[in-house]
């Protein structure tokens, strides 16, 4: 075990299987081999990751009479002494269990070999188009999750002592390379399928380290099923212009769906309603196996057409409530908007929910949209998200749309171009997308040799071949090491390079901040596309070719380091006064993991408690806004116009722990038809302060903020962003917004109500942050807080910036009004 092999051969061993063992290949009996199932989780949070092929798989060995066991490593990115005790407690688990073969999924980190070695077992993969970039394992299987018989006759022949040759699908390590046995090489049809099989999976899985969110918060109990094979989205490629004079021969090379995926045309179904029944069963076997099941994966790309169908069995058949997350293809969600519903209607009231858990948008460029053959254009896109939020704000707990934001896109590619970054990025805030991908701005293609893109690359003299494998994180999600290739305008790997720090440096929600910082940056730097380079480049070690990039994206990041510094002491000092402890993370704290898994959880409920405070205080609702700021602090996101009662109440209670008043915000609250009636229920429900955000226009009605009073706000916080009121209208677009705030102003004096201002810094607007402070003291403001965007913030100009800050603090502070700054 752990022979080397070339990487760059690494995925074409696996897919053409064109050598076949001639020789016998015995291991010697060992008919005591026990085996451990291991799942390698890179990440600390919840994943949408399957944990049902291995368990049901150790419940059919167990059935044969092997010992089995599943284990789940929940490493944490970065943390390499945690980390290290993780593998200890699973070595001595390893010997104690006496374990002779360990199975996972995907070896991508050496620990894992070293492990098994430690006890001396084989290893086993069963994702083989996920594999180490270097190391061989024992064995690996294709098509391990729809045909998972093959496993348990590898482990019978060992235990035996067996010829291992003719077992289907099986790989096998010869030297520095695998080899197959020369039988059965296709995926099953579903009818023969492991789906079929006696569903027996085992429920008491060994977690070892601990999945939690943010808050320290344990995820959801979730299981993933998965039936039907493929996915039914067939566009040729062959026919997209965008391919021409590509050369797309090979048995290997998909020509069929999206150019960037293996999958496509090749959807293999059982008949729906056996589908449903089968996914129906496993359900309800999950439900007397655990304690609670909370939400159910569904892996078809097809499970959106019988969405219906599965929650109406689940109703008759009486099983406890849970959610359905679905995934949602781009051609998917112009086609079954009735479908979803038809599932809202039946799932109303039940305690079923549902939602699209990844949609696949991958971009809004139309130029990206072809080169990804997604048949689907941004208008047809606009279209489907308007219905997708229109049906969530009519049924949000039912359909919860913005449930998990983990829809899936490419940002960057070899030819993405600065029009494409900037078309995606004002879509997403057009329609707000933001809530439904947390982490686009970090997403790049990945090239092999079965897409067609690989060849397209390859053609246009991108792609770097001879340089071997990369791995830019690829194996830590469960994808392969991949093929290196040029950015073709050197601009967008200077974008992606600052970007990438950026966001190391910012909110977790300030991705569309730091893309449109970055491309601004670049723009004005570069008005003309660069040369062509490999951006992996300006993260590496100093190279005399993109020195001078390397140092101008440095001081940039640098300097959006040091303005943040103005307002992050103070959330510093919070931190150290709530929790105490956590410098013993930092240090590194020695001890068992089960301890500093404790520390970790309390140390992110401390650190989220002051947000989580606020939360529970804050009213976000609205759907629209009559400004349409370039740069909208909420992305122009909507967020309907109900409260219930029972959050009013919360809120209320909040607001009088706190001393500080419920806040009402998110779009523009005075557009919401029922504003005085929420305002009064939380008077009513004793919170003593209640405060407005609000661009003014509508209180330079006459009336307006006398009938605000009457109802019972206490406050206001108005936005500003210009002092002049031309360039206020420019930045607004909105005509005549920044004379409306002014005669705001007046009706807001007469009415005897309390306010202040909230100026959202644009760009060049830090000149004018003295004269705004002037206009709130005249118009007796009780404060000042300035909002700083990193969408807005000029990269080449953030110490001019912060002296016109610490200036306009000092003023507000010889003026006797408060100043505060908060900011991405």
């Amino acid at each position: 075990m752990g022979g080397r092999l070339d990487p760059a051969r690494l995925h074409l061993d696996a897919v053409h299987m064109e050598q076949a063992i001639e020789i016998a290949v015995h291991y010697g009996a060992r008919p005591q081999l026990a085996v451990a199932f291991v799942y390698l989780r890179s990440q600390g949070g919840g994943d949408f990751f399957a944990d049902v092929p291995f368990a049901w798989s150790a419940g059919e060995l167990r059935a044969d009479g092997v010992k089995a066991d599943v284990f789940e490593l929940r490493y944490e990115r970065g943390q390499d002494s945690y980390n290290r005790l993780l593998d200890a407690d699973l070595a001595e688990r390893f010997a104690r269990g006496k374990y002779g073969l360990v199975v996972v999924e995907a070896c991508w980190d050496d620990r894992m070999f070293q492990l098994a070695q430690s006890v001396g077992a084989l290893l086993c993969e069963t994702a083989p188009a996920a594999a180490h970039p270097t190391r061989c394992v024992d064995f690996r299987f294709r098509h391990f999750t729809r045909d998972r018989q093959p496993l348990r006759e590898l482990v019978a022949r060992l235990r035996s002592g067996q010829d291992l040759r003719g077992i289907p699908n099986l790989l096998v390590q010869q030297g520095a390379s695998y080899v197959p046995a020369p039988v059965g090489i296709d995926r099953p049809n579903p009818p023969t399928s492991a789906a079929l099989m006696p569903f027996c999976p085992i429920a008491d899985i060994e977690v070892i380290g601990a999945a939690m969110d943010e808050l320290g918060r344990p995820p959801p109990v979730r299981k993933t099923l998965e039936t039907n094979d493929g996915c039914p989205f067939s566009k040729p490629v062959a026919n997209n212009p965008a391919f021409d004079q590509v050369e797309l021969s090979g048995d290997d090379v998909t020509t069929a769906g999206c150019s960037f995926c293996f999958m496509g045309g090749d959807y293999r179904a059982l008949p729906v309603r056996q589908t449903v029944g089968v996914h129906l069963d496993q359900i309800d076997q999950w439900q007397g196996l655990l304690p609670r099941l909370d939400e159910v994966v569904l892996r078809d790309q097809h499970a959106i057409g019988y969405l219906p169908l599965l929650l109406k069995g689940a109703v008759e058949r009486g099983l406890e409530p849970f959610g359905i997350l679905i995934p949602g293809r781009g051609d998917a969600i112009l086609r079954y908007t009735e479908t979803l519903r038809k599932a809202v209607d039946i799932a109303r009231d039940t305690g079923f929910w549902f939602t699209l858990y990844l949609i696949g948008f991958e971009s809004f460029s139309a130029p990206q949209l072809e080169r990804f053959n997604k048949g689907v254009t941004p208008k047809q896109y606009g279209e489907a998200l308007s219905a997708l939020w229109d049906l969530h704000y009519e049924a949000p707990e039912t359909f919860r749309l913005t449930a998990y934001g983990a829809s899936s896109f490419i940002l960057w590619d070899p030819w993405t171009t600065v029009d494409d970054l900037q078309d995606t990025v004002d879509f997403i805030q057009h329609h707000a997308v933001r809530r439904l991908s947390r982490g686009f701005a970090h997403t790049r293609l990945r090239l092999y040799p079965n897409l067609p893109l690989f060849h397209r690359a390859r053609r246009d003299g991108l792609l770097l071949e001879g340089s071997g494998a990369v791995d830019r994180g690829a194996a830590h999600t469960g994808y392969a090491a991949e093929a290196p290739w040029l950015t073709a305008d050197g601009r967008v790997a200077v974008i992606e390079e600052l970007c990438r720090r950026l966001l190391r440096n910012c909110k977790p929600e300030a991705q569309i901040g730091a893309l449109r910082g970055a491309l601004h940056w670049a723009r004005s730097r570069h008005p003309k596309p660069l040369a062509a380079i490999n951006a992996s480049r300006l993260s590496g070690p100093s190279d005399a070719t993109v020195a001078s990039m390397q140092l101008a994206i440095a001081e940039a990041e640098q300097g959006w380091r040091h303005l943040r510094r103005l307002w992050q002491p103070q959330s510093k000092q919070v931190l150290e006064t709530r929790s105490p402890r956590s410098s013993e993370l930092a240090k590194g704290m020695v001890g068992s993991w089960q301890q500093q898994v404790e520390l970790r959880r309390r140390s992110r409920r401390d650190r989220h408690a002051p947000r989580a405070a606020d939360a529970q205080r804050t009213l976000t609702l609205g759907t629209e806004c009559n400004n349409r700021c370039q740069s909208c602090v909420v992305d122009h996101d909507r967020f309907g116009g109900q409260i219930s009662d029972q959050r009013i109440e919360i809120a209320a209670q909040a607001s009088l722990k706190e001393r500080a008043p419920v806040t009402i915000g998110g779009r523009e609250p005075l557009l919401v038809p029922g504003i005085l009636g929420i305002v009064r229920k939380l008077r009513k429900s004793g919170a003593q302060r209640v405060e407005l955000v609000s661009n003014g226009r509508g209180l330079a009605i006459d009336g307006v903020a006398a009938r605000l009073v009457k109802a019972g706000v206490t406050e206001l916080l108005l936005k500003r962003h210009r002092l002049d009121d031309a360039l206020e209208d420019q930045f607004t677009q909105a005509p005549g917004s920044g004379d409306e705030f002014h005669r705001a102003l007046k009706q807001v004096q007469a009415a005897g109500l309390r306010w202040r201002m909230l100026i959202v810094l644009a760009r060049g607007g830090h000149q004018d942050l003295d004269k705004l402070v002037t206009l709130a003291v005249e118009h007796d403001a009780t404060g000042v807080q300035v909002q700083v965007l990193l969408s807005e913030a000029d990269l080449d100009r953030t110490d001019e910036i912060g002296h016109c800050l610490q200036k306009a603090a000092e003023l507000a502070r010889q003026r006797g009004i408060r100043f505060a700054i908060e900011g991405d």
